[in-house]
Formats: structure tokens, C-alpha cells, sequence
């Protein structure tokens, strides 16, 4: 193998662990609602290490900054975002679970696919497809249609309204607020560790000595710019994301 060949080969692993680190911390951005996000919103950080025993009701901020108390142990849980899909059908019971969202068994974003088919309805409709669960704790995001968000809090319906999803540690954020909210903090708290050991060991696999690779991200006619959890995972991984060099905040509309 020439010394040409070798740099392209020891770069396209470079390129490859990347890649790895994306599909590991991915979970929660959904990348057909990439044009919504909410910038300025903050949910809040729950330490599960603190809470683990604390009994109900809880007590939490959502999105919106507002007071949101769970008053017993959830087990009629609807999620509407692909997220609280994915985290949910890792650290809870799924008999807890009856809706999840329309994205669950889409094999393009969802990384439960298989589990998603054990839980019997999809958040299709509008809020009375919900109220008719009989749900006592449902989740909603910052880019859920807001006619029907404001439907549901009308009806007194007990909705937790999630923000951030634009880094690394907002998706830890929203592991630790799910796993309080649900009582799951054990298996939010297990989840954790392990997204964490991942993390570190593809972090050690990153070659040393060898020029970052220049990386971009492209789907739909849009590119993740800053402050979007592909950037701050480029970043984690040592590599440079062209389109946050430009300029780009958020995700930006280009054309090919």
C-alpha cells in the first residue's frame, strides 16, 4: 500500500468513526422535522441521581418554563415524538406505553422499530385521537402542531412539552427528564452509562496526528449547521463541519 493510499484509508476511518459516534448519540433528532426547532427554549435538567427515590407526585419545568407535576406513577404513557419513542421503549416497561409516534416504524429514522411493533397505537390524528387513550402523561415536542398541543392543555390533559435537541447534552437532558417523569430513573440512569461509555471508547479509536476531516451533512435540501446536535457531535469527534464554518445556524436550506 502506498503512503497515498494509507492517508486515504486511515481517512475514510476516520470519517467511518464518526459516523459511528452519530449513530450512537443520534436518538431524538428527528431529521423530517429539522426546519422547527425552537432556539431560545430550555427544558429542564433533571439529576436522576438525586431523585431516583423520590416519590410522587414530581415536580419539573418544561419547555415553556412552566410548572408540570406528575401526580402518580404514569402507565398510560403517549409520546408524539420519535425521541420520547426511542427513549421510552428503552428504559420503560412498554405495557406502560399505549401511543407512540407516526415515526416509530419508520425504518429511515427509528431505531425501535421491532419494539415500536409491540405498542398497539400511532399518534395519527389530532387531540381527540389522544384524549380517547385515556393518557396520564403525554409527550410533545416544540415543532408538535400547536392547535393541538393547545387542545390537549384545554382539556386539562397532562402534556409535557419538550425544547432542546441541539446538542449532546440536551439529549442527556431529555434521558434524565423522561426517566423522572416516568419513574423510570433506574433505566434512565443505566442508559446513560452506557451512552456514556460509548462515547469514550469510539472517542479513543480517533487516530492521532492525522489532519481532521472536513465533513457536511445533506438530506431533504437541508445541512445541519451550528447548533445542531450533528455539529456538536462533528465537534466531539475532532472534525470540522463545513457548513457551520460558513455561516450556517441551525438547519439551512441549500440547493444541490
Amino acid at each position: 500500500m502506498t503512503k497515498t493510499e494509507s492517508r486515504k484509508n486511515g481517512s475514510f476511518k476516520y470519517v467511518l468513526i464518526i459516523v459511528a459516534l452519530i449513530a450512537a448519540v443520534i436518538f431524538g433528532v428527528e431529521l423530517s422535522r429539522r426546519n422547527s426547532f425552537d432556539k431560545n427554549s430550555n427544558n429542564t435538567n433533571v439529576s436522576n441521581a438525586a431523585n431516583a427515590s423520590q416519590p410522587f407526585p414530581r415536580e419539573l419545568r418544561d419547555g415553556d418554563n412552566q410548572v408540570f407535576v406528575v401526580q402518580t406513577k404514569p402507565n398510560r404513557i403517549v409520546s408524539q415524538t420519535l425521541g420520547t419513542d426511542e427513549i421510552l421503549l428503552t428504559i420503560c416497561e412498554p405495557e406502560r406505553v399505549v401511543a407512540l409516534s407516526n415515526l416509530a416504524e419508520d425504518a429511515n429514522y427509528s431505531n425501535i422499530v421491532e419494539k415500536a411493533r409491540e405498542i398497539p397505537n400511532r399518534v395519527t390524528q389530532g387531540a381527540e385521537q389522544i384524549l380517547q387513550l385515556s393518557p396520564d402523561l403525554i409527550f410533545v415536542a416544540n415543532y408538535s402542531r400547536a392547535e393541538v398541543v393547545e387542545l390537549l392543555k384545554a382539556s386539562k390533559a397532562p402534556v409535557f412539552r419538550f425544547t432542546n435537541f441541539t446538542s449532546i447534552e440536551d439529549i442527556k437532558n431529555n434521558i434524565r427528564t423522561v426517566g423522572f417523569a416516568t419513574g423510570c430513573d433506574a433505566g434512565a440512569e443505566t442508559l446513560l452509562q452506557k451512552f456514556n461509555d460509548d462515547l469514550a471508547a469510539i472517542k479513543l479509536k480517533i487516530p492521532a496526528n492525522q489532519k481532521p476531516p472536513r465533513v457536511m451533512s445533506f438530506g431533504g435540501g437541508y445541512t445541519a449547521g451550528s447548533k445542531t446536535t450533528f455539529n456538536d457531535i462533528v465537534r466531539s469527534a475532532g472534525a470540522v463541519n463545513v457548513s457551520a464554518e460558513k455561516g450556517i445556524d441551525g438547519f439551512g436550506k441549500i440547493s444541490a
